[in-house]
């Protein structure tokens, strides 16, 4: 019987640099991240992109992705991602923050750039195993 020939179904993004980070084994952030950077390829806006990352585990973020990006104070990234799409109007912006990041920090400035002009976009990855978020 012969071995079925094996067909590579998925490749590392062209927009992730390392593959190596230092979250957590199991970790689901990893694979958010990779669903959009795909997603940023895929509508040909990377060039034009700038990530606002939150602090926490996102710290890990700025150094393997190549997109420009952002880094925030805790629960601020909607609030930076707001003033960087009023200074750059022309780019795509959106937030990366983890649940404790967004939604128990500072959710007010999450509802405040839901309803800001221009525009912005905020993308939460939630982690219940973590008992304080």
């Amino acid at each position: 019987m012969s071995t079925p020939e094996l067909k590579k179904v998925s490749a590392k993004p062209d927009l992730l640099l390392s593959t190596h980070h230092s979250l957590c084994p199991g970790c689901g952030e990893p694979l958010a991240l990779r669903v959009i950077l795909e997603l940023l390829a895929e509508l040909s806006v990377a060039e034009r992109t700038i990530c606002v990352c939150g602090i926490g585990c996102y710290t890990a973020f700025p150094g393997i992705i190549d997109i420009d990006v952002l880094q925030a104070l805790h629960g601020r990234a909607p609030s930076v991602a707001t003033g960087a799409k009023r200074v750059l109007p022309d780019r795509f912006v959106f937030t990366l923050q983890g649940d404790g990041d967004m939604v128990c920090r500072r959710s007010s400035t999450a509802r405040r750039g839901a309803r800001s002009s221009p525009p912005c976009c905020s993308t939460t990855a939630s982690s219940a195993r973590r008992a304080g978020t």
